[in-house]
């Protein structure tokens, strides 16, 4: 980031303008997928429950993000896949703050730029770990769905089969209108069971 913007002005400026897309404003979480490391994910978690608590008095909280994009990226596909796990876990233990007590769980975001080898995956770490993962998604814009169409059908239809919950975003943009992943999405039983939750990349 220090090489990209040579002064803190032009940082805020690139944060703060408006942007005229979903596409456009996606790409901002670009920026912080690369420094969410293993190592630097407990303190990006602790900021989130702190605030979450202090400032929003929220008494659930989600974590929605792509574990994929947290693993390094020297490493090879399988490699990285590989790592997820370990990103889970550190996500999982991290969101547990006994000094601020809300409950937490994760949704894992399959990606419209990731490959289905790497899709699938996430839902399987999605199953494997139930005693983190509330449910699956897809993160990236919607205007990319219609080119994979039937292949998030599959996805969501497999997470299904798995037990996994699943979510999603629709009917957001004009470009995100797609009935025929309806009977694929449900809300995460568990946020249904307390008053107050919120949906949150890990960007704070």
């Amino acid at each position: 980031m220090i090489s990209r913007f040579a002064d803190y002005s032009q940082f805020e400026d690139f944060y703060t303008r408006p942007r005229n897309t979903l596409d456009e404003y996606l790409e901002l979480h670009t920026l912080v997928e690369s420094v969410q490391t293993v190592d630097t994910l407990p303190y990006f978690i602790y900021r989130l429950v702190r605030g979450a608590y202090i400032f929003e008095n929220l008494a659930y909280l989600e974590l929605r993000y792509t574990p994929y994009l947290r693993t390094p990226e020297h490493l090879s596909q399988s490699e990285r896949i590989d790592k997820m796990a370990e990103i889970v876990q550190v996500v999982g233990l991290a969101s547990h703050q006994p000094e601020y007590p809300i409950v937490t769980s994760q949704i894992l975001c399959m990606h419209t730029r990731l490959p289905y080898e790497v899709n699938k995956a996430i839902v399987d770490l999605a199953a494997q770990n139930k005693q983190y993962v509330c449910a699956v998604d897809v993160a990236g814009g919607d205007s990319y769905y219609a080119d994979r169409l039937e292949e998030w059908i599959n996805l969501y239809d497999y997470a299904r089969s798995q037990g996994v919950n699943t979510t999603g975003h629709l009917y957001e943009t004009t470009a995100g209108c797609y009935p025929e992943l309806l009977p694929y999405l449900m809300r995460s039983v568990t946020a249904s069971k307390f008053p107050y939750y919120i949906q949150s990349y890990l960007m704070m």
